[in-house]
């Protein structure tokens, strides 16, 4: 057996969240592609500060810690972008399996109409 092997039972030593990562990258590489989906792109740069929008919205929504946020995009930048928000946020992403009960879910499980918001893609700037 490698000694060099992944114990899965051990936790990793000196591990970073993706947040730490990306943020690295802003600062190391800022204008290099972080993500493509297509013709759509977002920079390191750009990656980390719609994360940090994201983010401070939820805040002032009053979203935190255990909270669970839904997350109803296609795959795309802009959803690595909400994700990195809601982590940023410190609360839970949830993606429905099937986006077409995507609305109806987020509809149900959300006790006021103030906490559904609706982001809407720039593209690749």
């Amino acid at each position: 057996m490698d000694s060099a092997a992944p114990n899965p039972k051990r936790p990793l030593e000196n591990t970073r969240s993706v947040l730490d990562l990306v943020e690295e990258q802003a600062g190391l590489r800022p204008g290099a592609e972080a993500v493509r989906a297509g013709s759509l792109a977002l920079s390191y740069e750009a990656l980390a500060s719609r994360g940090h929008r994201i983010a401070a919205h939820l805040h002032a929504m009053g979203i935190g810690p255990e909270v669970a946020v839904g997350l109803c995009v296609k795959s795309s930048p802009a959803m690595v972008a909400g994700a990195l928000g809601i982590f940023e946020a410190g609360a839970a992403s949830s993606r429905p399996r099937w986006r077409s009960s995507c609305a109806s879910r987020a509809r149900a499980s959300t006790p006021r109409a103030s906490h559904r918001t609706t982001w809407r893609w720039e593209g690749s700037r």
